[in-house]
Order: structure tokens, then sequence, then C-alpha cells
């Protein structure tokens, strides 16, 4: 037996759709520009640590990358299930990103195999661009204050 698909003018089904239209615009942004940066600050490396400056230009972009794409993932879902605990849910997501990578930068600190100023560098310029990425994302999503369809019965219906 399968479930009936909600016709394709159902307003919450367009909501929905949009909300997730929103998180992936929100990942998106960020992760270009970031990732734009991560390049040029892994050539900056390179010219300036040889390989072990690669390696650590490029550990510290795919680091930053994937946890803050995979936080603001987990925020978005967050989002769509339970919008009230959505600030909640962000700030303790970015709490645990930036300690987990102090803790990480921490640990790495006196690695031999890459070059650790670089890896710190990389990060902290990664962080910051994706912190600004996720600004510009969000000034052009268009968030729904209110969803269509949730305000009271029409008369007579």
């Amino acid at each position: 037996m399968t479930t009936p698909t909600p016709p394709p003018d159902d307003p919450q089904s367009a909501a929905a759709a949009r909300r997730a239209s929103d998180v992936a615009l929100l990942v998106r942004t960020p992760t270009v520009i970031t990732i734009i940066v991560g390049i040029v600050a892994t050539v900056i490396g390179g010219l300036a640590e040889g390989g072990k400056g690669v390696l650590a230009g490029a550990l510290g972009t795919i680091v930053v990358v994937l946890f803050f794409a995979g936080g603001q993932l987990v925020v978005g879902r967050v989002l769509r299930t339970n919008p009230a605990l959505a600030m909640n849910a962000a700030l303790l997501v970015y709490v645990v990103q930036i300690g987990v990578l102090f803790a990480l930068l921490a640990l790495l600190r006196n690695a031999t195999f890459f070059a650790p100023k670089v890896f710190a560098f990389t990060v902290l310029a990664c962080a910051l661009t994706w912190i600004l990425g996720a600004v510009i994302g969000f000034s052009r999503s268009r968030p729904l204050y209110v969803e269509p369809g949730s305000g009271p019965p029409a008369a007579g219906g």
C-alpha cells in the first residue's frame, strides 16, 4: 500500500520544499567561498612550506568544510522538525564545533607530517570565511514568517 503524495499546490509541502531549498543555499554559498579561500591558503602554504604546507592547507580546508557543513545541516534539520529549538541547536552546534577545532589545533600543534602553522592559519581563515559566507547566504534567503495554510479556516468552508 502506497501513501498518497500531496498535490503540488499543497501549501505545507511547498513550505517544506522552500525550507529545504533555503538550507541548501545556506550550505552551498559558504562552502564555495570557503573552498576558494582554502585553495588560496593551500597555495600560500605550499609556497612557504612545500609539500607539508600543501597537505596542511588541504586538510585545514577539508576539516572546516566538513565540520561547518555538517553543523549547518543538523541545524537545518532541527529547524524543519522543531523551529522553536533552532537557536538553541545552532548555538550548541557552533560551540561544539569551535571547541573541537581548538582541540584539534592543540592536538596537532607539534605534528611533523605536515606544517601545523599552515594548518592553523588555514583553519582560521576558512572558519572566518564560512561565517561570512553563512551571513551572505542567510541574507539572500527569504524565510517565511507565516506558514502558508496555517491561518484560520476560510469562512463558509
